[in-house]
């Protein structure tokens, strides 16, 4: 699978995506997917997110000073923060909260307390 193919995955559904799931085992590809996981986020693409998701990309790796938690803390929506943090992403680090706070994202603090305590 190429980063192209990659990126017209947010436009299927994703329940007809399990066939090609494990093709994206690969460091590559899964580098690839949470590049476009991180992007995702922080354009609020929840579809494309949900589908990355699905194909089990990874919330927590980063890809330079890409994060999608960070990204979707700034950029997204409060629905796409839960998806993340349901998926696993990790709301422990004090730049994520400080970015919610300098954001006056009130909602988006109560998820990460909530989920920092689980």
């Amino acid at each position: 699978m190429t980063e192209d193919n990659l990126i017209l995955l947010g436009e299927l559904d994703p329940d007809e995506l399990p066939e090609i799931k494990p093709d994206l085992q690969s460091t590559y590809a899964q580098a690839t997917g949470f590049r476009q996981l991180a992007v995702a986020a922080g354009f609020n693409d929840v579809d494309k997110v949900r589908t990355l998701l699905k194909l089990g990309i990874n919330p927590n790796r980063r890809s330079g000073e890409e994060e999608p938690l960070y990204n979707a803390v700034l950029g997204g929506s409060t629905e796409l923060v839960r998806m993340l943090l349901e998926a696993g992403a990790r709301p422990g680090g004090e730049y994520i909260k400080d970015a919610a706070e300098a954001a006056e994202r009130v909602d988006v603090l109560r998820l990460l307390e909530t989920y920092a305590l689980q």
